[in-house]
């Protein structure tokens, strides 16, 4: 497809290829000497060790131009609010819906155009490749005007982890309030007495051949005891002479 038709498709072609300064097109630094296209496989097996690092490296260079090119993209859009007549209610969510980023990578690109946006310093350390749009993207929630110099001066040709240390002295404590939750528990009426409890009372009840519990409740020793020589329903001898009771306190049940 030709420029003319893409001219008929959108009305006009805006900076095609992202030209710079020295009048050369980005794509055309992609392709070698294929002419507009990128570098299939089959070219960079032809290619030396050198040769290909080399290439990367240039790469890896004009990625980041092009980032840093989208990032004053972004805050242009912002600006002007294009995305509303397009249908979408933030910038975010044009670059996720339209543009088809991620949900990190567009998190990303967005809160690091807001950050260069409201600091020229950050927009300085990006030109030098000192930091990167990740680590714009987090130091962006604790960055101000009062600490903007010694945090920018730390971060600078850090990695993240190491970013991540130098972070947690900037970042308040996190503060868990005391929450009290009812937790309800189901209790059943009747607990099951299961089957081996069961078979020990049983055997239990069989070896000492009487009825412990109905003894125990009637208020009187077990039959058959020995209880000083007398049963449970013996009266002792003194009873029926009218002897003085007061030697044996041993009474008749239910008196």
């Amino acid at each position: 497809m030709n420029r003319r038709s893409l001219s008929g498709l959108s009305g006009r072609v805006d900076n095609p290829g992202l030209t710079h300064s020295s009048g050369r097109s980005e794509s055309s630094g992609l392709s070698g000497s294929s002419g507009g296209r990128l570098s299939a496989p089959a070219t960079l097996s032809g290619l030396s060790d050198r040769d290909l690092l080399t290439r990367v490296n240039r790469l890896v260079r004009r990625e980041r131009e092009i980032t840093y090119e989208i990032l004053h993209h972004l805050n242009e859009v912002e600006r002007r609010r294009l995305y509303l007549p397009l249908g979408f209610g933030s910038l975010f969510d044009y670059c996720t819906r339209h543009l088809k980023y991620s949900r990190s990578a567009a998190w990303r690109r967005t809160t690091a155009a807001t950050c260069i946006r409201k600091y020229p310093e950050v927009r300085a350390l990006l030109e030098k490749n000192e930091v990167n749009v990740s680590t714009v993207s987090r130091v962006a929630s604790v960055l101000n005007h009062q600490n903007k110099d010694t945090l920018l001066g730390a971060i600078r040709n850090k990695s993240q982890r190491e970013v991540e240390r130098i972070l947690t002295g900037y970042k308040p404590p996190v503060a868990y309030g005391d929450r009290v939750k009812p937790v309800c528990v189901a209790v059943p009426d009747v607990y099951p007495i299961s089957t081996q409890s069961r078979r020990n009372s049983l055997n239990f009840q069989s070896r000492c051949g009487t009825n412990i519990a109905s003894a125990c409740g009637a208020g009187r020793s077990p039959k058959g005891t020995d209880s000083g020589g007398l049963g449970g329903d013996q009266i002792p001898e003194e009873a029926h002479s009218g002897g003085d009771l007061r030697e044996s306190s041993v009474e008749r049940p239910g008196l």
